[in-house]
This record gives structure tokens, sequence and C-alpha cells, in this order.
């Protein structure tokens, strides 16, 4: 039901490392459990987009929710932040099992799912936040070698009203 209802954002600028830092503080006691290593680099001039940090925190929420569950017996988390143009890039790759070349195009659809368990709903909503924010996402992945989604969101100080 909350996929369908509009958002209403509060955009302002955000410290973008912030958020990620609270969205890791989520995973960190199940990635120590399963030997998932977490890596964190943030490029300068990478910290402030616009946003609304609640709702986007639950992008990243997601997106490392998902990457600790591909790595059951281990392995790495990765986050790099870097400036892009007008935009903070943030690169998400894991070392997990990846995503079968013929489900990438369905992952943000709604009700789609590999898993046993869930909606289907998490990369909907996932993709649906950043648009809202006028930002990016793509996803690549490799069957057995780990997935990396590229979100790109826009700078705060690039931003003109």
């Amino acid at each position: 039901m909350r996929y369908s209802r509009p958002l209403k954002l509060e955009l302002k600028p955000t410290n973008l490392r912030q958020v990620i830092d609270n969205s890791l503080n989520i995973i960190e006691h199940q990635a120590e459990e399963q030997s998932v290593k977490i890596s964190l680099i943030e490029h300068e001039n990478a910290a402030n987009i616009l946003a609304d940090s609640e709702v986007l925190r639950s992008v990243f929420n997601n997106l490392f929710i998902n990457a600790i569950q591909a790595m059951p017996t281990g392995g790495s988390l990765n986050v790099v932040m870097s400036p892009d143009q007008n935009f903070v890039k943030i690169e998400v790759s894991d070392t997990g099992d990846g995503i079968k070349e013929e489900n990438l195009p369905k992952i943000f659809e709604p009700y789609f799912s590999t898993k046993e368990t869930g909606t289907g709903l998490g990369l909907a909503i996932v993709k649906r936040i950043i648009d809202e924010h006028s930002g990016t996402i793509e996803v690549e992945s490799k069957k057995g070698e780990g997935t990396r989604f590229v979100v790109k969101l826009q700078n705060a100080e690039a931003h003109t009203e």
C-alpha cells in the first residue's frame, strides 16, 4: 500500500555520509555475524545532496540488507561516494551470489522477487524514491560474482530553485 501512495518529500541539503552511516549501522551486526567486510570510501566534495533524509534512508537500508542477504557465508560490501558533475554518485557493490541476467530488467518492477520470502517491493520502492529525488539508479550483476548498484543524486550546491 505504501508503494502506491504519493511521496511527500521535504528536499533540503542533506549530509549523504550521515544517511549512509545510519543505514550501515542497521546491518553492522548481521554483517559481522556473516563475516561480511564493509568498506566506505568518501571522495571529497561528495557529501551534500538535495534529499529527504528520512525517505532516502530506506533506499540504502534496502540496498545494504539485500547485499548482506546475498552473502550468507561472507564477502565484501563496498560503498563509494564521489562527485559526478551536478550529482553525487554512490556505488554499492557486493561479492554475493549476483542476479541472473534474465532477471536484471525486472528487479525494479513491483512484486518481482527471486527470494522465497518478501513482497518484491523493496527495489521498486528504491527506484521510485530515487526517481522522486530526480536521481538515477542502475544495476550490474554477474551470477556468482556479485552485484553493483550505481545511484546518482543531485548535489545540493549544484541545485538551483
